[in-house]
């Protein structure tokens, strides 16, 4: 916890001096290459990985490894770093999967609320920390990000493209097919459609979660999902109190309230982020659609910056801002707590230079 702490708040320090910079480059990506050698230098930290590396380890040693239990792209990626061993494919790929989300947030984020991206990556366990033991669906996300980039220029093949590579690292991808043509949408909520928006939610949440729930559950019952029974019952990624939840849908709405303000391509991804919320609710019926939720959640290191960017009121906007802070700050240290499924593989870091062996 001590060494997740003091690297995040490094990360976030330097984030927040690039207001001060005048060069294009330097503290961003100082920031991101500082995350990404703590998380692409990690030994045995993070629930799964012992089973990533004894599937890497096995992938090689069977005479078919495409029938084994992971998807065809992610054996295929196994078999191709081999050569260089599983820290050699983890530095590789960490390394790519930061450089994604930094794009993300230089090309979008306005560079004073650098820190707040930075903070929200990095000290929300339901981001670094987790995406560390989820290593195939890490990098659908960050195949699902570029696929971003092509869906709001309406280059619709592309992104479908990118999309079926998402569903090779992982099977649940597909619940990304039908947002290719997103961007023909042009999506822009005014006040009586936000309204309109969070009654319906209320209605799916209170009155139609039975329906939806054996339509969902028959989904994930299909044989591309059966790889992911295991978590149908077990995997929590935290639960949030009564004032939370109340705090986050408010969040939301004053969020979906400051959309029509964006330029286009934010508005983009606040659209993207909303669709966070709907998976969220029925993670009752299922906790593995939280998983699903991933995909859009990431989205938020640049829609709260834009967010916080366009709230006019000063008393509202650093309230909000610093209870959002505190949420995040309990949530942080609530993920190590001794009771919890994360401490035994989270709390102590260690790096593959503790390790005997290079493998």
């Amino acid at each position: 916890m001590i060494a997740s702490l003091i690297i995040s708040g490094s990360a976030i320090f330097i984030s927040w001096l690039s207001r001060y910079q005048r060069s294009r480059y330097g503290c961003l990506e100082l920031s991101f290459l500082l995350l990404a050698i703590f998380i692409g230098f990690r030994y045995n930290f993070g629930n799964d990985y012992i089973g990533y590396l004894d599937s890497f380890q096995e992938v090689n040693k069977d005479e078919n490894p495409f029938m084994g239990h992971n998807e065809f792209g992610w054996t295929l990626i196994c078999l191709f770093f081999q050569p260089i061993g599983f820290f050699g494919m983890n530095i590789v790929l960490t390394g790519l999967e930061f450089f994604i989300l930094y794009l993300l947030v230089k090309k979008n984020v306005p560079p004073k609320w650098y820190w707040l991206s930075i903070f929200i990556f990095s000290m929300n366990t339901g981001f670094m920390l987790v995406f560390s033991s989820m290593m195939r669906q890490f990098l659908a996300i960050c195949i699902f990000i570029l696929a971003s980039e092509f869906i709001y220029n309406k280059r619709w093949i592309v992104a479908l493209l990118l999309i079926l590579l998402a569903t090779l690292m992982h099977t649940t991808a597909f619940i990304l097919l039908p947002f290719v043509l997103l961007g023909f949408l042009n999506i822009t909520l005014s006040t009586q459609q936000i309204f309109y928006l969070l009654i319906f939610y209320c209605i799916i949440y209170f009155i139609g979660t039975d329906l939806l729930s054996s339509i969902i559950l028959k989904i994930l019952i299909f044989e591309q999902f059966k790889r992911y029974e295991l978590y149908m019952d077990t995997e929590s990624f935290g639960e949030s109190s009564g004032l939370g939840v109340l705090f986050n849908f408010i969040l939301f709405i004053v969020l979906l309230l400051h959309q029509k303000y964006q330029p286009e391509k934010i508005k983009f991804y606040f659209t993207l982020f909303s669709f966070y919320i709907f998976f969220q609710f029925f993670t009752e019926i299922a906790s593995m659609i939280s998983r699903l939720s991933f995909y859009f959640s990431i989205f938020s290191i640049v829609a709260f910056p834009w967010m916080f960017e366009a709230i006019k009121n000063i008393l509202a906007k650093y309230l909000i801002l610093t209870i959002y802070i505190l949420m995040i700050l309990k949530s942080f240290f609530d993920f190590f707590d001794q009771s919890g499924i994360w401490h035994k593989h989270f709390y102590n870091y260690q790096s593959i230079f503790s390790s005997n062996s290079w493998m």
